[in-house]
């Protein structure tokens, strides 16, 4: 069972590393500290079995999962101290977990667990298990009290996958069934909806001013007046953008900015 360790913390990773020592099954192909770092190894190396912490930088335990392509996922053994989904993914009975502190006895036993996924049919389970736990995810995130804006949206390209801060984005164009992600002197694509990332993204700093396009507020840098009471927004990379009149009740609130 080729196997990927992911925790942010060096005494964590060694310990588990360890304890694989009495597995001669199990071999560790690598080591990761960081979700972004996670998603890229596990994409690039398709474990049979991730040791995944849940609270970690840039990306956590869930929304790794959350990102991984296709619905043959490996096989997840959570390592967590305390937080406030925890408990929910340990009532997925397929999802096995290890809270740390962990003694080596509770290690063996989800080892056992993942070793009885792996034989029979106990895949498919263990996938309809994992939808269940981002379904929890998602509902306690919208209950959250606290709204919390996008800041960081994530990019596959030419089979790397990287982070792109908000701050950075000057313009965010459907493409098809894409978004094309304008930066000052380049742009990329990412598999989204432009309605989807709308509702993500504060007003405060990003609006929509036609269908198709929503800006940054604080990358304009000119309004060149159009037909039909329509403008064109020069962002600050020089970027054009029309204004369409379904949107030109924004225009005082734009130019006040400026």
């Amino acid at each position: 069972m080729r196997t990927i360790i992911v925790d942010d913390e060096k005494l964590s990773r060694d310990l588990i590393r360890t304890l694989l020592k009495d597995h001669p099954l199990i071999e560790t192909i690598a080591e990761c500290t960081n979700g972004l770092e996670a998603l890229q190894c596990i994409v690039d190396t398709q474990p049979d079995l991730v040791f995944l912490d849940i609270q970690m930088p840039d990306l956590n335990g869930f929304q790794v999962i959350k990102e991984l392509p296709g619905d043959n996922k490996p096989l997840f053994i959570f390592v967590t101290a305390y937080d406030k989904y925890a408990l929910h993914a340990f009532e997925v009975s397929a999802v096995d977990y290890l809270l740390k502190p962990f003694t080596e006895e509770r290690f063996n036993s989800a080892i056992q667990k993942a070793f009885s996924h792996v034989s029979g049919t106990r895949q498919s389970e263990f996938n309809k298990a994992v939808e269940k736990l981002l379904a929890i995810y998602a509902d306690l995130k919208l209950k959250d009290i606290k709204k919390e804006w996008l800041n960081r949206i994530l990019v596959r390209e030419n089979k790397k996958i990287f982070l792109v801060s908000l701050k950075d984005v000057y313009c965010l164009e459907a493409s098809g069934d894409y978004v094309r992600v304008h930066l000052k002197n380049k742009s990329h694509l990412v598999n989204n909806s432009l309605n989807n990332l709308e509702t993500q993204l504060d007003p405060d700093q990003f609006v929509r001013i036609q269908r198709s396009a929503i800006i940054n507020k604080e990358r304009i840098k000119e309004f060149i007046p159009h037909f039909n009471g329509e403008y064109v927004i020069v962002l600050e990379n020089d970027l054009q953008v029309k204004l369409s009149r379904s949107y030109k009740h924004l225009f005082k609130e734009l130019a006040g900015n400026k």
